[in-house]
């Protein structure tokens, strides 16, 4: 389990491993937003989103002003981007918009990123991209590509709080 921690009025990243909580991330963060199924990697970010490698600290640009999420079976990663200056501007939330489905073959999909990270002049460029037209918000992916949940819900805050060794 990943969560996120204030220390010294910044924000990192820790595991929960047998016998205690190690930091996976060094450098400070906006938030922690998602994670790999193996966790090897976390993104972490907004407006930029990056990946980071839990092992390695290796950090890996993924895009920006976009939403990023694994499949649950980590075989994608899902990337939501906004629309080029041709397709017109809206957010990267704005129905009508399509989803990048980029087929993960290991960290080797990941270290293969453009420097600048994907845009949405540069993502049909990538090995293994299916795109996916997509008309509510917000995006929540299944395990293969021809079937996705359509999630609407209400949020509640401070119901639960889970202690963390």
């Amino acid at each position: 389990m990943f969560f996120r921690r204030l220390e010294n009025g910044f924000n990192y990243v820790y595991k929960v491993e047998p016998g205690g909580q190690r930091r996976v991330v060094a450098d400070p963060i906006a938030t922690l937003h998602s994670c790999s199924t193996d966790g090897e990697w976390v993104i972490v970010g907004g407006p930029v989103f990056t990946a980071y490698n839990t092992r390695e600290q290796r950090k890996i640009r993924v895009c920006e002003q976009c939403w990023p999420n694994w499949s649950r079976d980590g075989k994608y990663l899902f990337v939501t981007l906004p629309p080029s200056a041709e397709q017109g501007k809206t957010s990267a939330h704005h129905t009508g918009r399509k989803v990048h489905a980029i087929a993960m073959r290991g960290s080797a999909t990941l270290l293969a990123f453009p420097a600048e990270g994907i845009t949405a002049e540069n993502v049909g460029k990538l090995p293994g991209v299916t795109e996916i037209e997509f008309n509510s918000d917000p995006f929540r992916s299944a395990n293969d590509l021809t079937t996705y949940p359509i999630v609407r819900g209400t949020v509640q805050r401070n119901i639960y709080r889970i202690p963390i060794p």
